[in-house]
């Protein structure tokens, strides 16, 4: 199992090795998304960026990018990630929702 840390809810959940962050944190009810984005996104296809989330600490511990990341994120923070996108490796520490901060 993997722990990974929801710094902006101060809170850690832990998920299967290999699990979608979509997935994970949508099931531990993190708020991954806010007001419209909660109905319009692309479901976890990675063709909107509504999921994108930061990584505080772990980047090595997710999947690498997709070129469906590298298309939608080309202009965002190094750090910026598609939940959609990113499988769990290891422990990590995100920011979700970071779109509002």
């Amino acid at each position: 199992m993997a722990r990974v840390t929801i710094q902006n809810e101060a809170r850690t959940i832990e998920v299967p090795a290999n699990a979608n962050l979509r997935k994970a944190l949508l099931d531990a009810k993190a708020p991954l998304y806010d007001g419209v984005r909660k109905i319009l996104n692309c479901h976890g296809h990675g063709k909107c960026a509504s999921c994108e989330i930061l990584v505080i600490a772990g980047a090595d511990q997710l999947s690498p990018r997709t070129p469906a990341e590298h298309k939608k994120l080309e202009t965002y923070d190094v750090h910026s990630r598609l939940a959609c996108q990113c499988s769990i490796i290891g422990d990590g520490e995100v920011v979700v929702n970071s779109l509002a901060l």
